[in-house]
């Protein structure tokens, strides 16, 4: 089976399972800010600073290695041998590096708390040191499944621990035990979730184990590490810590909080899909080099927008109907912040971020990788001081938003000089004003004065679909692909696919 058949033999399972996950992951996000509230999801979001920052500390890059190398190596040594080694010393370094740090948050939290004013903090750092140790340790075994291509089990373990840590949030939230029941919540039900994948990756650590030649796994990690820590400066984590330093209010942090968190949501159906590419890329640039490469990455971008683009549209034209239906009137006054944060990471995410590093991690082109998250991350803090004292959240957004779109673009260059992209960004683009055109007859309904999300909703549907019979995206050698891949959905799309005809029209045009 070819690496695309792979890729698209797997999307049901990452794509499906990211629904379901998702959805009940939306409950939770429901049910947290509702019950803490504007102020209380403020304090939270600063505390969930904390971990994330210290995971970056902790990554190491081993991830990157995983998802690099383990396809590699199996191709090298079809016994598995040499891939069980490389995961097994991977995974005593995380769990060394892990309860360092976690003595470290312990103990030096206080101080932290102090430097930013919220000594009253201090009482959390067990919990938040916990809270560390879960999403470290769950980051390597999932990623060691998704490189494994092992989706269906990633979608049941992902799927009990989102449904885990609903019972548990509804249980601590009517024992009103406040932040700390929201974080113990998703820590016992991401620990259940850890003990699922060490059992089911037993394998890995039982059978002989074969040290494999020297390779570039070392300095991939440093080199992807280096790039998460710069890239620290790119996260919403770190507005948070500059609004915390200018003394932004709490409810502005849970506005800015609420706005990227679901705004970073609707890009949920990449989440497993853009590990899966990093290998089926490092497969392909391994048999088929550059020729291969480019035509993977066109066929995979072209599948990419159409998991989101159309997510980002809705959300964009119904922010605040979305956030009055979902959160109440209380949050509505985030929805300039959401309809900003949602132009640019769909602006980002459509122009192919999630899968630009993966190639240039593929094509050795490492330093480019490491320049251009470094650059950006430096403008995104410049611009945090210059706007967040002005213009508090929203100036958060948008030297964040700019940041994002500037590291995408400079990484695209890049690509450029490896291999054609335009092909791939013209597709991409008429995917975007599809979506956005489904959109208009909503924003028609709105501008009415009719003002239903249901209604809207089910317009956007019809329109969407419309649309796509009508502009017909897809060609016969995709219908081709999908049938083999799927037996008998190759006719089922039949209805979105472009006649020969019209086809041969478009490129004599």
């Amino acid at each position: 089976m070819s690496p695309l058949h792979r890729f698209i033999s797997n999307l049901p399972w990452t794509t499906v399972g990211k629904i379901v996950v998702h959805l009940q992951l939306f409950v939770i996000s429901i049910l947290l800010t509702r019950y803490l509230g504007k102020d209380q999801l403020g304090i939270y979001a600063s505390l969930l600073a904390v971990p994330v920052f210290v995971r970056l500390l902790n990554a190491m890059g081993l991830e990157t290695a995983l998802n690099k190398n383990l396809p590699e190596l199996d191709v090298q040594d079809p016994s598995g041998a040499q891939a069980r080694w490389l995961t097994f010393r991977l995974l005593k370094i995380r769990f060394a590096s892990s309860a360092v740090l976690f003595a470290a948050i312990y103990l030096l939290f206080p101080i932290y708390a102090e430097m930013i004013g919220r000594v009253e903090l201090t009482e959390y750092r067990g919990t938040l040191a916990f809270y560390f140790l879960a999403i470290t340790l769950d980051s390597f075994m999932s990623s060691l499944f998704m490189t494994r291509l092992k989706y269906r089990l990633i979608t049941i373990a992902e799927t009990s621990c989102a449904f885990l840590n609903l019972i548990f949030l509804g249980l601590f939230i009517f024992l009103d035990l406040g932040v700390r029941g929201v974080m113990l919540a998703y820590i016992l039900s991401v620990g259940i979730n850890l003990l699922l994948y060490f059992l089911w990756g037993h394998h890995e650590w039982g059978a002989p184990r074969e040290r494999p030649p020297a390779g570039d796994a070392l300095g991939l990690a440093i080199n992807s590490w280096l790039i998460a820590l710069l890239g620290f400066g790119l996260m919403t984590q770190s507005d948070i810590v500059l609004m915390n330093f200018f003394h932004i209010e709490s409810a502005s942090i849970g506005f800015y909080h609420l706005a990227t968190g679901l705004g970073g949501m609707m890009a949920f159906l990449l989440i497993g899909v853009a590990p899966m590419a990093l290998s089926l890329f490092s497969e392909t640039f391994a048999r088929s080099a550059r020729a291969g490469l480019e035509r993977l990455f066109q066929d995979i971008l072209g599948i990419a927008c159409f998991l989101t683009a159309p997510i980002y549209a809705f959300f964009i034209f119904n922010a605040e109907p979305i956030l009055q239906f979902i959160y109440g009137s209380d949050f509505t006054k985030a929805s300039p912040l959401l309809i900003a944060f949602a132009i640019f990471a769909g602006l980002q995410t459509v122009l192919g971020i999630n899968f630009s590093y993966s190639l240039l991690f593929v094509l050795q082109r490492r330093q480019m990788a490491l320049r251009s998250t470094a650059e950006a991350s430096i403008l995104n803090l410049a611009l945090n001081f210059i706007l967040i004292p002005t213009y508090g959240a929203m100036g958060a957004v948008a030297g964040t938003g700019v940041s994002m779109l500037y590291m995408v673009l400079r990484q695209l260059h890049a690509l450029a000089g490896e291999f054609d992209v335009v092909p791939a960004l013209r597709a991409m683009l008429e995917r975007l004003l599809l979506c956005i055109s489904a959109a208009v007859p909503g924003v028609g309904l709105s501008m009415a004065g009719i003002d239903s999300l249901a209604l809207n909703a089910l317009l956007y549907l019809i329109s969407f679909f419309t649309a796509l019979v009508w502009f017909k995206p897809l060609n016969s050698e995709w219908q081709t692909k999908i049938e083999e891949s799927f037996p008998g959905w190759g006719k089922r799309v039949g209805i979105f696919v472009r006649s020969l005809e019209t086809s041969s029209d478009s490129q004599t045009q």
